[in-house]
């Protein structure tokens, strides 16, 4: 790769960068949930909200979105971070109905990180898919 930093591409499912976003989204809401559930026996139905943020800058390397290429050779690439990106996680609780609001610092957020996300949380944290909201800022 005659000493560059390979392209990686944040769109394509199941990709590594996307793989690392779900991973970091699942982090935030582990921690949100567990913390948030704490207190769930003090009163008859206590309204619980946790939030969490976890930093999900891709690696130096990954080709910029909505930019164009004037020199296809020569595409444009992420080399450094100014700003870290983040997923930002909203677990809402009462009694056993949980919501969870996540929202992830990307141009998009493809149909099927959505449907991996949800599917995760459900299986983890027992919070079901139509209660799960994903959205791209």
């Amino acid at each position: 790769m005659n000493g560059q930093m390979p392209m990686r591409l944040i769109g394509i499912p199941n990709g590594p960068v996307v793989r690392w976003a779900m991973s970091a989204a699942m982090a935030a809401l582990g921690v949100v949930f567990s913390l948030s559930s704490v207190s769930a026996a003090e009163t008859s139905a206590p309204l619980l909200v946790g939030e969490g943020v976890v930093d999900i800058s891709p690696p130096l390397g990954t080709a910029l979105g909505g930019f164009h290429y004037s020199d296809p050779t020569r595409p444009r690439v992420a080399t450094a971070i100014h700003y870290p990106p983040e997923v930002r996680a909203l677990v809402l609780s009462r009694s056993k109905i949980s919501l969870a609001i996540i929202s992830f610092d990307m141009l998009n957020v493809s149909f099927a990180l959505v449907r991996d996300v949800q599917t995760r949380i459900k299986s983890q944290l027992g919070i079901p898919a139509s209660h799960v909201r994903i959205c791209a800022t």
